[in-house]
């Protein structure tokens, strides 16, 4: 067994250097960022379910102080947790913001349907992006998992992606700062959010094979209309929603640039739990189910 996982980790050793070789003449994605007062409308969703209000409380701060013109984004927490505690802090979080002249703060959260799954957080998500087309939707959509701070320019850095490239849909920042893990990091998870998007994606990008990463993105409502909304499955949403885009002639871009900042797993069995979420519907989809181009 110690020599097949030693013999497939040199088959992906010699793969990566293949690829480098393949892509040495492709230019990485330059970075912008939009200036001025003039700026597209943007609806910010901040996904929830159960997670410490503290947590939320410090994503949702960071997206409301967003160095964005502050009549051109909405932020809504889209709360699948069905939060009392929560709804009720939006409500002094929406004071709050109207005190500073800060953006406008929404909460939504869905009523379960008896027979009818939830989809989970893809489910949160296309709820969202139905809610706000009812509310006057914007022109771009971005969203952050509860957990996940972002810069005070993130959408200042994202957004131009997006405005310069027609056949962009979807724009995606990187994983991989996790302000809690120890100095030594034993599971060695800020190391595999490291490898992954300092050279995977990157790699991907140049190839035109970039996957939508889960959190921090922003992406053309229109797009998402395009194909019908965001796909509705029980895990890897963002990796359906990725492959729905390319395969319907879209694009779908990794910036490079560390606009996030999160929470990890703080004990085994969340970390092992977080891998198998991850990892158990990669297996049918690559049988044939949306396969990415």
């Amino acid at each position: 067994m110690r020599h097949l996982i030693l013999c497939g980790e040199l088959v992906l050793a010699l793969n990566l250097i293949l690829i480098q070789f393949a892509v040495q003449d492709c230019p990485d994605r330059p970075c912008y960022r939009l200036t001025g007062s003039t700026a597209p409308t943007i609806d910010v969703f901040v996904t929830c379910c159960g997670e410490p209000l503290d947590v939320i409380a410090d994503t949702v701060s960071a997206a409301a102080a967003q160095d964005y013109p502050s009549q051109q984004f909405r932020i809504f927490i889209l709360d699948d947790g069905r939060s009392k505690q929560l709804r009720n802090a939006v409500a002094l979080w929406q004071e709050r913001s109207a005190r500073r002249n800060g953006p406008l703060v929404h909460y939504l959260s869905r009523k379960p349907v008896a027979g009818i799954k939830s989809y989970f957080k893809a489910g949160n998500l296309r709820f969202g992006i139905e809610e706000t087309r009812r509310r006057g939707g914007s022109e771009f959509l971005a969203s952050l998992d509860a957990d996940m701070i972002p810069e005070p320019d993130w959408l200042r850095r994202m957004i131009p992606h997006l405005v310069l490239e027609d056949g962009l849909a979807i724009a995606c920042p990187p994983q991989v700062y996790y302000y809690n893990l120890p100095d030594d990091d034993p599971l060695g998870q800020q190391t595999d959010f490291h490898i992954w998007f300092t050279i995977y994606e990157p790699l991907n990008d140049r190839l035109d094979a970039a996957m939508c990463t889960g959190t921090g993105y922003v992406v053309r409502r229109s797009a998402l209309e395009d194909v019908g909304g965001w796909p509705l499955a029980e895990a890897a949403e963002d990796l359906m929603c990725s492959s729905a885009l390319s395969n319907a002639g879209w694009k779908v871009a990794f910036v490079g640039e560390a606009l996030q900042h999160g929470l990890a797993p703080e004990t085994l069995r969340a970390h092992v739990k977080q891998k198998k979420r991850w990892v158990r519907p990669i297996f049918p989809f690559n049988a044939g189910h949306m396969l990415h181009k």
